[in-house]
């Protein structure tokens, strides 16, 4: 119960889980997914038509949410450049 109210982590090489606050949470997200971003768009193809591909990160998007969540995120998700999406609804 305590996760879905303060999120935590365990940073790498440790045993232990430290709670954080949802904005420090969200900050350690972005912070993470920009040098993601930063390290591996993908801007043109080979013929230097401009692409903005990012490979390396994925999202899955709700199949219970509404339809207009869901269509913000696939929005947001190519907004980023994320070429790989998915719903749970095919489990």
């Amino acid at each position: 119960k305590d996760r879905v109210k303060f999120p935590q982590v365990r940073e790498a090489g440790s045993n232990e889980w430290k709670r954080l606050s949802w904005e420090d949470a969200l900050t350690r997200v972005a912070t993470h997914m920009k040098a993601d971003r930063d390290a591996n768009l993908i801007k043109t193809n080979d013929k230097e038509v401009t692409v903005n591909r990012w490979n390396t990160t994925g999202i899955l998007i709700s199949s219970a949410s509404s339809n207009e969540a869901g269509y913000l995120s696939v929005k947001i998700a190519r907004g980023l450049g994320l070429v790989t999406l998915d719903t749970q609804a095919r489990i």
